[in-house]
Parts: structure tokens; sequence; C-alpha cells
């Protein structure tokens, strides 16, 4: 089978986002929900917050275990009103899907995301407002996830990617990254391959080789 002919089947199935309580997170489920809309993709929403505890001591048993009992409503509260800005903001797909725990982000998002094709997740830049607890930023898992992840600049409800820019080097990671990303580029208007430093002028002439077959429609 030939590339071009099995880029025809490629699409995205599910499309993850993790909620927190943070500044624009209505923001990344609406636009989670429109890719959802715009590729026929199950929505997954997912949420978790570690059960934090003040402070412990000895020979208060039964101060820890209701500093401990609290701390655990305080996370579920905070996980339950996540699942509520989820549903309100996912529109009316009939494809959803909610999964939570009480327990590390990290582990939770890098356990779940077997179950998506891509995430969305919230930019945690220098000079953007905290998430929260429950956030993580996208540097600390992308080595480690396993999937494409859209990273998301505050205030973006909707993106329409009609002009894509593909950084390209003729690696294998490049070649999984254009693949991963082919549902985008077989509906763009322009596909701009760039490619810079020594070598450019031969990674410019694998490109066709490497890339188009895939796009084509």
């Amino acid at each position: 089978m030939s590339a071009a002919s099995s880029a025809k089947d490629i699409a995205y199935a599910s499309i993850m986002v993790p909620l927190n309580l943070g500044v624009g997170a209505e923001d990344r489920v609406k636009l989670a929900a429109s890719l959802a809309e715009r590729f026929k993709s199950r929505l997954i929403g997912i949420a978790a917050e570690e059960c934090v505890v003040p402070y412990i001591s000895e020979g208060t048993e039964s101060l820890d275990a209701i500093l401990i009992e609290d701390a655990k409503r305080r996370a579920a509260e905070n996980i339950a009103k996540a699942e509520t800005l989820f549903r309100r903001h996912a529109g009316s797909l009939n494809e959803t899907d909610w999964r939570c725990t009480i327990g590390s982000p990290r582990r939770f998002v890098l356990d779940q995301a077997r179950a998506a094709d891509i995430l969305v997740m919230a930019r945690q830049g220098l000079d953007d407002a905290s998430q929260g607890r429950m956030a993580l930023s996208p540097g600390d898992i992308v080595m480690e996830l396993g999937r494409p992840l859209i990273v998301v600049p505050p205030g973006i409800e909707h993106i329409s990617a009609k002009h894509v820019v593909v950084a390209w080097k003729s690696t294998r990671e490049a070649r999984r990254a254009v693949w991963d990303a082919l549902p985008f580029l077989k509906e763009a208007d322009t596909v701009t391959v760039l490619s810079v430093g020594a070598g450019a002028e031969d990674q410019e002439r694998q490109t066709s080789a490497n890339i188009w077959p895939c796009t084509a429609s």
C-alpha cells in the first residue's frame, strides 16, 4: 500500500483535553470540542488532583485522619468543578467521555493518553497565568507522552490551521510528526515546509518523497 493511499485513512478517533480550574480552561475545552466536531472524533476530558495534607504530626492520629479526609474532599470538589466545566463547554457533541482520579495529574495524563490520538493542553510560559495544582506544563510530559500535543496560548477557542508550516528535517521524529499532523495537513489551504541550517538544500529535495505523497488527497 502506498503512502498516499495509507494517509487517506488517517484520522483522529479521539481527542483528549486535560482539565484544570485555571484561567482560560473553558477556552481549551471549546477548542478541543471544535476539533472533535471537525474531525468527527470522540472528546475525552480528564482531570486529577493530588490529595495535599497541610500538616501531619506524630501522636495526633485522629486529627491527621480529619485533615486527610478534608484534603480528599477539597480535591474531589475541584475535580467535580472541572467536570462541570467540561460538560458545559463541550457543546452538543454526542461522543464525550469523562475520566478523573484523586492522584498525580502527571501520572494520570500519561496513563490516560493511551486512549487518545492527540491532546490539547495549555501553554505554561513564564508570563502566563498559573493554572493551579491540577495543571501540567506540556514540557514536563511531552517526551513521555507518546502522542501528538497541541499547546494552546491563552484566549484561543478555535484554530483554523489553513496555513501550516512544517519544520522539516529528514529524521524519524520529523516523519512521525508529519504523519501525526496529516488530518490538519490534508485540510490546509497551504503547507509550507521549512528547513534551515547545513544541508537545507538536500532536505528540500527529499521533501517531495517524504511529505507530499502523504498529503495528497
